[in-house]
């Protein structure tokens, strides 16, 4: 769950958790009329047959205080047109993968902070591909509109693109090409290492998208801020 926070996950971790075999089984639960039970009304169901219940974000919290599958390796200055940078980077040793942490300024945990999280595209980030009618956060777009701001935080995430997604990329415009399965996949690194930095309350460089038990790693999406 500390990379993607969803209920297969949590099925397999919830026994690993216990000592046992990764292994579980979830089903929907659905009301008299048909329609999915959910939060207040899933625990009633739980209450009322004798069920334990526990949320993803209780789980990923959980996890967070007792185990961490990253480690902060190296920080070095980086000056930019932008600013001057903080760089962090942190091993991911499930996948032998290195993220980065842009840092501008000194966040703080208590106010909204300019943030950016994304996977390196080589199209968008090194080449620029993309079209006007389809704006969106790159690199440069990103380190800049944190450079005006004068604090913020940018990270990016080593999912390493296949030979063929680049071609697929290239292939597709960008306003047919489908959307990258990043954001409840990396959300777990992500918002580990936006932890790590100190940012808690984010305005989130982005176009609204919903991102699941982020409160599992104190983080609040306080704002979006879409390409302008």
């Amino acid at each position: 769950m500390l990379r993607r926070a969803g209920f297969a996950e949590a099925c397999s971790d919830l026994p690993a958790l216990a000592g046992r075999v990764a292994a579980g089984a979830y089903a929907m639960l659905l009301d008299d009329d048909g329609d999915l039970l959910r939060g207040p009304a899933l625990l009633a169901f739980a209450r009322r047959h004798g069920l334990p219940a526990v949320s993803i974000s209780g789980l990923i919290h959980h996890r967070l205080l007792t185990e961490s599958a990253l480690r902060r390796t190296h920080s070095t200055e980086l000056a930019t047109p932008f600013g001057r940078f903080t760089v962090h980077a942190y091993h991911d040793a499930p996948v032998d993968a290195l993220h980065l942490a842009l840092v501008l300024g000194q966040p703080d945990p208590q106010r909204p902070v300019l943030t950016r999280v994304q996977a390196v595209e080589m199209q968008r980030d090194v080449l620029g591909f993309g079209t006007p009618a389809v704006p969106a956060w790159n690199l440069e777009r990103s380190l800049a509109r944190i450079g005006a701001e004068g604090c913020g935080v940018l990270v990016l995430l080593d999912e390493r693109e296949s030979p063929q997604q680049r071609l697929d990329r290239l292939a597709a415009p960008a306003a047919t090409a489908p959307a990258p399965a990043f954001a409840q996949r990396a959300l777990g690194v992500g918002a580990q290492i936006l932890r790590d930095v100190g940012a808690h309350k984010l305005r989130l460089l982005s176009h609204p998208v919903p991102y699941r038990a982020v409160t599992g790693f104190d983080l609040e999406v306080t704002e979006f801020v879409p390409p302008g």
